[in-house]
């Protein structure tokens, strides 16, 4: 074989699809080694479910109010806080990532994409797992199941991605947690049920048009209101939801989960 005159010499030995086959690897090893994250994942959210669907057990049987709003927003949150025992095993990974890449052995972006991955397909296990548990104790009519199990899933996303963004340039669990709350409750407090959309002040509306979680709950709250008659009517009046707004939710939702991973 003749030698190039001028030979390019690659950053890394091994190309990217090789990068990620090796990452895939690892992370199975590490979990097979340490099945606590596997617990952390899956089992927990089994748990969860159970202890959440025996609170509110029954609610969807019961007439159609507040109260059944409150239930569908406290699960909501209770499994978008799903993420947060993960933080730590995130944080030391990336510590990890910083020396492995320092020595050409990967790239980050395959570290990212291999992590996310792997991380998000069980916890989107967990997460779906916890909320059916839920929906089934709580007694909610199956024909709305699609449309409370879409966002509940995609509100997790959104709630992952944050977690997983500030958990990739904080240096501890406490720093990643400081700077995610003040955009976790705000998240949570514009979402129509804690900040009505027609009493917030003028100049605060417009976060109601970025907020997942203001989203999921005017979805959800219009379809299980249309069992209610007229008495569901005046509750989503009374919240100022509106129909129609599905498919923004969703946009909105998917950019702001495409955006925390950009910044990731």
């Amino acid at each position: 074989l003749v030698a190039s005159e001028h030979p390019r010499l690659r950053s890394y030995a091994a190309p990217f699809d090789a990068q990620l086959r090796m990452l895939f690897w690892r992370k199975a090893c590490m979990l097979a080694r340490d099945p606590v994250l596997l617990v952390l994942q899956v089992a927990m959210p089994l748990v969860f479910g159970v202890f959440l669907g025996l609170v509110f057990q029954g609610i969807g049987n019961q007439e159609f109010g507040i109260p059944t709003l409150q239930s569908i927003f406290i699960i909501i949150t209770m499994i978008g806080f799903l993420s947060v025992p993960l933080v730590p095993t995130w944080i030391e990974e990336r510590l990890f990532m910083k020396l492995e890449t320092s020595e050409k052995l990967y790239t980050e972006s395959a570290h990212i994409l291999a992590g996310s991955l792997t991380t998000s397909l069980l916890s989107l296990v967990g997460a779906t797992c916890e909320a059916l548990i839920i929906y089934c104790l709580c007694a909610f009519p199956a024909k709305h199941l699609p449309t409370t199990l879409g966002w509940i899933v995609l509100n997790f996303f959104f709630f992952d991605a944050i977690f997983q963004c500030f958990s990739a340039f904080t240096q501890s669990v406490e720093q990643a947690i400081t700077f995610a709350t003040p955009l976790l409750v705000v998240t949570m407090l514009f979402n129509g049920l804690v900040v009505v959309k027609s009493a917030a002040p003028a100049y605060l509306v417009w976060i109601f048009d970025i907020s997942p979680t203001f989203y999921a709950m005017q979805s959800i709250t219009i379809e299980i209101s249309s069992d209610a008659g007229e008495a569901g009517k005046i509750v989503v009046d009374a919240l100022g939801y509106e129909e129609g707004q599905t498919v923004q939710g969703v946009i909105v939702t998917v950019c702001l989960i495409g955006a925390l991973r950009v910044f990731q």
